[in-house]
């Protein structure tokens, strides 16, 4: 008998999606070969599973170092295409098997009993078998012992599958829940963190600014005259400024500070371990990084882009206000940032660096 070849296809299809060849001894099939052994009395047994060009073994209770062998017209082979048990009660005077090689051969082979490894799907992956050097046979108590071992193999290699898919399954999910995490944390147009991630991680560092030895800094900026550039150049072009803010300024902090995008076109940086001074200092240079170079257009003039920001500084002598409130402070002095010229820094204390040059 031979195997039609959409079927062939279809079955070898089922093999590789069971991800079984190639993979290395595992003890439970190695008990089940153990154990049909001694069951039937025989020397040999195998877990085999077909491939398209050889018979490649999972599981060997017998000789030694035998993987594969090329799949020609071997017994397994054969023992696929039947619907249950196939036995060579005397090999070499059976018509089916008297010319095989391990009939002919040194092994000289003369009882063979295979029963096929049947997915839930009905596609055979391969066999249970047990070989003998003895002509014999195998009542039927031994082949129902057989026919259940089978099974209790295909139910390990269904348990494998299962187990694998699990595995992929986590994977992907926390793969999705990774993703999910970074969507939440990191603004979807300018890439620093959003809003409420930004005002989460900002309070722990201020809890731990005011318990070091220098303290933090909280930088309110805003994008100057941002309506008047949507409502000239359009949103796209809004949408480029504040993709453009973001890189020039997170290019500018430190690593340990935290940039975020708090609203439409403002923005809040913290500074860690620094003083006043410090602060003053990385924040203008924040603010030089912005209007230094105009922002180029697709088709049109480059344009001059400022920012104006108000900044906190939390002492560690300060006693742990709330948020909100250094927040609102910052928010304060950048006000007083935009009503004195714009582009510039204001502290929460009104003063002020020097104002850019003309």
């Amino acid at each position: 008998m031979s195997l039609d070849t959409d079927g062939e296809f279809e079955r070898l299809n089922a093999l590789r999606r069971y991800a079984i060849l190639d993979t290395p001894p595992e003890g439970a099939f190695d008990r089940i070969t153990a154990l049909a052994a001694e069951m039937l009395d025989a020397p040999v047994a195998m877990v085999s599973l077909v491939d398209a060009n050889r018979i490649w073994y999972k599981s060997v209770h017998g000789p030694a170092g035998l993987r594969e062998i090329a799949r020609g017209p071997t017994l397994c082979g054969a023992a696929i295409e039947e619907d249950g048990v196939y036995m060579v009660e005397q090999a070499s005077a059976d018509p089916r098997t008297q010319e095989h090689p391990l009939v002919t051969g040194p092994f000289g082979l003369e009882f063979y009993i295979g029963v096929p490894l049947k997915t839930h799907e009905g596609y055979v992956l391969g066999t249970l078998c047990c070989m003998d050097t003895r002509p014999r046979s195998a009542d039927l108590r031994q082949r129902r012992y057989l026919e259940t071992l089978a099974a209790i193999v295909m139910d390990e290699i269904e348990l494998r599958r299962s187990a694998a898919q699990i595995s992929r399954l986590s994977e992907a999910l926390a793969a999705a829940c990774s993703d999910l995490e970074r969507r939440a944390c990191f603004d979807p147009l300018t890439g620093v963190l959003a809003r409420a991630a930004m005002l989460d991680r900002t309070a722990r560092l201020l809890e731990r600014a005011v318990a070091g030895t220098k303290g933090a800094a909280l930088l309110v900026v805003d994008v100057d005259r941002f309506k008047g550039i949507n409502d000239t150049y359009g949103h796209g072009v809004g949408d480029r400024v504040l993709k453009e803010v973001a890189s020039r300024m997170a290019g500018s902090c430190r690593g340990g500070d935290l940039l975020g995008r708090i609203g439409g076109e403002e923005f809040l940086a913290v500074f860690a371990e620094v003083t006043e001074e410090e602060a003053m200092t990385i924040a203008e240079r924040l603010r030089e990084a912005v209007c230094r170079t105009p922002v180029p257009l697709p088709g049109g003039a480059p344009l001059e882009v400022s920012v104006s920001g108000g900044l906190r500084a939390v002492a560690p002598s300060d006693k742990p206000a709330p948020l909100a409130d250094s927040m609102a402070e910052a928010d304060a002095a950048l006000y007083a940032a935009k009503s004195g010229g714009r582009n510039r820094i204001v502290l929460s204390d009104g003063s002020q660096m020097p104002p850019p040059a003309a």
